[in-house]
């Protein structure tokens, strides 16, 4: 077979302190506008199956190619129509679990590789999907910060299981924070590495499910490739953005204490707000929004409801569970290599 030789240039040079962790990346090229066959696409890839698209008629060959080191498996879907998608988490991918975090010049390295077998520069590839996620050695079990993250506008918020999920309502964004040891557990095909073994693992992801939003968030005026992910300019953009979701969810949920002397009308308030701490926000937005939507609220008698939220927003301060959470998520380290 001939090889698709790529000549990469070298790798530019990154500021310390914004490089993200890419996990599932999905991209896809036009095999036909690279000049390139079916049959030089396929050579690698194990075909699974065949299907065929009754409403457009197109024909996907549906595959894989492996990692001979760790027989971990990456997803490849050929089309007739010259479509060629592949789907790869590169943490699994290159070092078998997708706790530990890929450097982004393992993930270049990873690319440069595949386009090879592949026969086609995968660099010009469009990136369909893009998850950008950080793991913290946490001090709680990541279910005991739930409570603390709380509703947030434009987002629908829902914990399923140990995870804790918000949908962005007009945008193909959604952001999760997860028990990174319960996943791992649930997956037999995986094992914690031993330097992550003993702790709790909080992991946030962000996941951007379109081409154009991922343009967006990366500032990127026409559409983001593959070889984007690995130019400074588009990678400080995406690194930003994760901590600005992150930064974006409300979680001032504990009242501040009072250490003047109180009018006895303040000493009520103080304790009524002592009282909705004790009861917890995101137990009152949860009754706000129930509500809102049995009574068949009006968007504006829906946002007068929401007003007593301004105690917190006022009153409030993050938990000591949120301070300990946050700094460590701010304090993440790049990992380039």
């Amino acid at each position: 077979m001939c090889k698709h030789n790529l000549n990469y240039n070298k790798l530019e040079k990154v500021t310390n302190n914004c490089i993200p962790m890419y996990d599932w990346i999905t991209a896809r090229i036009d095999w036909q506008e690279q000049g390139l066959t079916k049959k030089q696409v396929l050579n690698d890839v194990v075909v699974e199956t065949i299907t065929t698209c009754t409403y457009s008629g197109v024909t996907w060959h549906n595959g894989y190619v492996v990692n001979n080191a760790n027989k971990r498996k990456l997803g490849v879907n050929v089309g007739n129509n010259g479509g060629l998608t592949i789907k790869v988490c590169p943490p699994k991918y290159i070092k078998d679990n997708n706790v530990e975090e890929a450097s982004l010049y393992e993930t270049y390295n990873l690319f440069f590789n595949l386009s090879n077998s592949l026969s086609i520069d995968l660099r010009k590839a469009e990136v369909k999907k893009l998850d950008i996620t950080h793991t913290a050695k946490s001090d709680h079990s990541p279910v005991a910060y739930y409570p603390h993250l709380c509703n947030q506008n434009t987002f629908t918020r829902w914990q399923q299981d140990t995870s804790l999920y918000y949908r962005a309502n007009s945008k193909p964004i959604t952001k999760v924070l997860y028990d990174k040891v319960t996943e791992v557990k649930k997956k037999a095909s995986q094992e914690i590495p031993e330097e992550y073994k003993g702790t709790p693992l909080t992991r946030f992801e962000l996941k951007l499910g379109s081409n154009s939003i991922i343009s967006k968030v990366a500032n990127k005026s026409h559409k983001l490739l593959v070889d984007d992910l690995f130019k400074e300019e588009y990678v400080v953009h995406l690194d930003d953005y994760w901590h600005q979701e992150w930064d974006s969810i409300p979680k001032e949920t504990k009242i501040k204490d009072v250490n003047r002397k109180l009018k006895p009308s303040e000493l009520v308030k103080f304790i009524n707000l002592k009282a909705l701490e004790e009861y917890g926000r995101v137990n009152i937005e949860e009754i706000i929004n129930n509500k809102a939507e049995e009574f068949k609220y009006s968007k504006q008698e829906k946002y007068r409801a929401r007003q007593m939220l301004k105690l917190y927003e006022e009153n409030a301060t993050m938990s000591e569970q949120i301070v300990e959470l946050d700094k460590k998520f701010k304090d993440m380290q790049p990992k380039w290599s």
